[in-house]
């Protein structure tokens, strides 16, 4: 059987090739397990905001009159809050970090968003560095309710990246 990279000329078709094989490391979210700092935070069901954008500057040129040009760096870039949703963590370790945001405390973390497969084996680490609890929010205690009572944590962060783990 031909490969259809091989058709193509030089690094269209490596960049294919690799591009088909990178296909095949997709993986489902499924949990994740939280530590903040050193220590275990607790596991969670969906992570949400982890972004990160940096805005254009845009130069309008005397000589480019069909468009304009776009450079990066129009300030510093922005990072999203993360949002931890229904998780079940340590309640006193949370307690004890949303209070100690205060000036003059040491409440900023580095914490460690651990991806794992259905398996349970981790693939992906997200870091954000120097992250604090903006929010930390329980649903409605509602004895009538027929619903699981979940928490939300928001963090702000000054910023992120992502570690892949191989796999064996």
């Amino acid at each position: 059987m031909i490969n259809p990279a091989s058709l193509l000329p030089g690094d269209v078709g490596s960049f294919i090739e690799k591009l088909d094989n990178s296909l095949n490391d997709l993986m489902p979210s499924n949990f994740f397990s939280v530590m903040v700092g050193g220590d275990v935070f607790g596991t969670f069901l969906k992570v949400a905001g982890l972004e990160y954008s940096i805005d254009p500057y845009i130069i309008k040129e005397g000589g480019r009159n069909h468009s304009q040009l776009h450079k990066p760096f129009d300030g510093p870039a922005k990072t999203g809050e993360v949002t931890l949703e229904w998780g079940s963590m340590k309640r006193d370790k949370m307690e004890a970090w949303i209070n100690s945001v205060a000036p003059g405390y040491m409440f900023r973390r580095n914490v460690f968003i651990v991806q794992h497969r259905r398996d349970r084996i981790p693939f992906r680490v997200t870091v954000l560095v120097g992250a604090w609890p903006k929010q930390w929010k329980m649903s409605d205690l509602d004895a009538k309710a027929n619903e699981l009572a979940t928490e939300t944590v928001t963090l702000v962060h000054d910023g992120m990246y992502m570690v892949p783990i191989p796999m064996p």
